[in-house]
C-alpha cells in the first residue's frame, strides 16, 4: 500500500514540475511592451501594413529561436506560418526579430529554445472575431523530446483603412 501511495505521489510531483510556467526564464530587456513596439515599428517601416482586402484576415506566425545564456541568438531562426499567407511579411518578421538578438535576458544560465508567436489580428465591427489557434510544437533533439519555452504572443491589431472624403 505504501508503495502505491509513494508512486502516486511521485507521479503527482512529476506532473507539477512538467506543467510549471516557464515564461519567466527568458524575458526581453525593457519588457513585453517595448518588444511589441519595436517589432511593430520595424514591420511598419519596412513593409507597411496590409491594404484594404489584404488586411481582412488574420495571420499567425511562430518563431522558433535558440537563445544563448547571454541573450543572443545561437543559430538560425525558424518561422512557421500557421495560415496560407502568401505575402512577404514572414521575411520582415524574421528581420524584425533578428534585431532583438542580445536584448534578451536568459535567467536560466544555459541555452534555451523559445517559441515567440506573432499574430496579426484583423478587427472590424462587421467581421466576427475568430479564436486564435493554440499551436504546440514538439521538438526532438538527439531523439529526445524537448519542451521549448513559450513566450507571450505579440498581437498586432489591424483595422479597416479609413478613406476620408473631401
Amino acid at each position: 500500500m505504501k508503495r502505491s501511495i509513494s508512486f502516486v505521489m511521485f507521479l503527482f510531483i512529476l506532473s507539477i514540475c512538467d506543467s510549471q510556467d516557464t515564461s519567466r526564464i527568458i524575458t526581453y530587456a525593457g519588457g513585453y511592451n517595448i518588444l511589441t513596439k519595436n517589432l511593430v515599428n520595424y514591420v511598419y517601416f519596412n513593409y507597411g501594413f496590409f491594404q484594404d482586402s489584404a488586411r481582412a484576415h488574420n495571420r499567425y506566425f511562430q518563431a522558433k529561436i535558440k537563445i544563448d545564456k547571454n541573450g543572443f541568438f545561437k543559430s538560425e531562426m525558424e518561422l512557421i506560418s500557421i495560415n496560407n499567407d502568401t505575402s512577404t511579411i514572414g521575411s520582415i518578421i524574421v528581420e524584425a526579430i533578428k534585431k532583438t538578438s542580445g536584448k534578451w535576458i536568459n535567467h536560466s544560465g544555459k541555452d534555451q529554445i523559445v517559441i515567440l508567436p506573432v499574430y496579426f489580428i484583423y478587427k472590424d465591427e462587421n467581421t466576427k472575431s475568430e479564436p486564435i489557434p493554440e499551436i504546440k510544437n514538439e521538438i526532438y533533439l538527439e531523439a529526445k523530446k524537448f519542451k521549448p519555452i513559450y513566450l507571450q504572443p505579440i498581437e498586432i491589431d489591424m483595422y479597416p483603412t479609413v478613406h476620408k472624403s473631401m
